[in-house]
């Protein structure tokens, strides 16, 4: 552990070595999972600043395993960053999947050469061009569900790929989900729990320059046929009404959902007035006007942040019935919890950094990551850290 890390560790933890420091580490945007935690340990992937690719590992002593290189796109974009599934049974029982896209390009898929094991990996193998945002999950049939977004003329729009249990990429399957309506495109979120899966999503229509429409989708078991939250049919997801219009004067995006127990929609999103000014390396340049809001069958503003929407970020915690989110408060940046039951929020972590962009280690019992934003000119020009912070020292300030 270098320095700056050390130094993290007590400011953030009161002295108790808990909370661990990634430098040069991002993992922004809605690629999922990026962090899952495999019989108490927490493996993670993040892309630098440089447009290299890397898996790696937390251990239970609290001590970090050397990164593993993926890819090197050599090219800065902080979409590019990898996600991480491990098979469940079958040819590959306990391998490890990796897959990842460069922004609006060739969307790659690599298996590890060996069971548990994120050392080392087979060549990586091309499952599409012009993609972005992939989001995988392993289904009861221990198929792969890759949702990703295709951009490429004639063929605009959210899509599923499916590949068999043995990873026979020869015998993959592709479907469109939604398409782009005209001058839009789509941004979505996913998730997946009992064989169903969750789908929200908005448009951008970049005439208007502005986010639009939030709309809530579940399927069937199959992924095959969609419903209301309600648990009404959905003939066409083209054509089917937003649950919630943002007033004219501001836009919103769709940004992190689950499913309860009982299959029911939680959806977070960011309503704003700005959608982007360079964050962070220039004073002020962060603030802006944005709402925390939550659809769980309405919809309800749960905060006010402060910032655009670059420095923002939000995940749905189901099981714990909480929204954990990012917040400016004058000088101060906060992650904070809001608890679904009594509708109460509070500070669990402090820092003059902006902080941001929170996400839940997937399978454990409440750990998330977040992120350090040194700066933030655009996509291509970052410098980040990843903060990874256990369930036990989330506790209100």
């Amino acid at each position: 552990m270098n320095m700056k890390s050390l130094l993290l560790f007590l400011a953030l933890s009161g002295g108790a070595l808990a909370t661990t420091l990634v430098p040069d580490a991002t993992n922004l945007w809605y690629n999922a999972p990026q962090a899952v935690n495999i019989a108490g340990t927490t493996h993670f992937t993040y892309v630098n600043n440089n447009g290299q690719l890397y898996v790696q590992s937390l251990q239970r002593d609290g001590s970090l395993t050397p990164p593993v290189l993926l890819h090197d796109w050599k090219q800065i974009d902080d979409h590019d960053s990898p996600v991480l599934v491990q098979m469940k049974a079958g040819k590959y029982k306990d391998h490890y999947v990796a897959v990842y896209a460069r922004h609006n390009s060739d969307l790659m898929l690599r298996i590890s050469l060996r069971p548990n094991d994120l050392t080392q990996w087979q060549p990586a193998v091309k499952l599409q061009e012009n993609a972005t945002y992939p989001q995988v999950y392993v289904g009861p049939d221990e198929r792969l569900y890759i949702f990703f977004r295709r951009y490429r003329a004639g063929d605009l729009g959210l899509k599923l790929m499916t590949v068999p249990g043995d990873l026979d990429l020869g015998r993959r399957e592709e479907r469109m989900v939604v398409r782009f309506p005209k001058d839009s495109v789509v941004y979505f979120t996913t998730t997946y729990r009992d064989g169903r899966f969750g789908l929200a999503w908005n448009y951008y229509n970049y005439v208007l320059k502005k986010h639009q429409f939030l709309h809530v989708a579940v399927s069937d078991t199959r992924g095959i046929t969609w419903s209301t939250p309600e648990g009404q049919a959905i003939p066409n997801l083209n054509t089917h009404p937003p649950v919630y219009t943002q007033p004219d004067d501001l836009q919103l995006r769709a940004w992190h959902m689950q499913l309860t127990a009982e299959g029911k929609p939680i959806v977070g999103f960011m309503q704003y007035d700005r959608e982007f000014i360079p964050c962070c390396g220039q004073e002020g340049a962060n603030l802006g006007h944005s709402q925390v809001m939550l659809y769980d069958g309405h919809v309800q503003q749960i905060d006010q942040a402060d910032v655009t929407f670059y420095p923002s970020g939000l995940f749905v915690d189901a099981d714990r019935r909480r929204v954990v989110y990012a917040k400016r408060e004058n000088d101060t940046y906060q992650l904070r919890a809001f608890n679904l039951t009594d509708r109460t929020s509070c500070a669990f972590l402090k820092s003059s950094r902006p902080l941001t962009w929170p996400r839940f280690v997937e399978q454990s019992s409440g750990d998330l990551i977040a992120t350090f934003i040194d700066w933030y000119r655009d996509l291509n020009d970052f410098r980040t850290d990843l903060l990874i912070v256990p369930a036990g020292q989330q506790t209100c300030q």
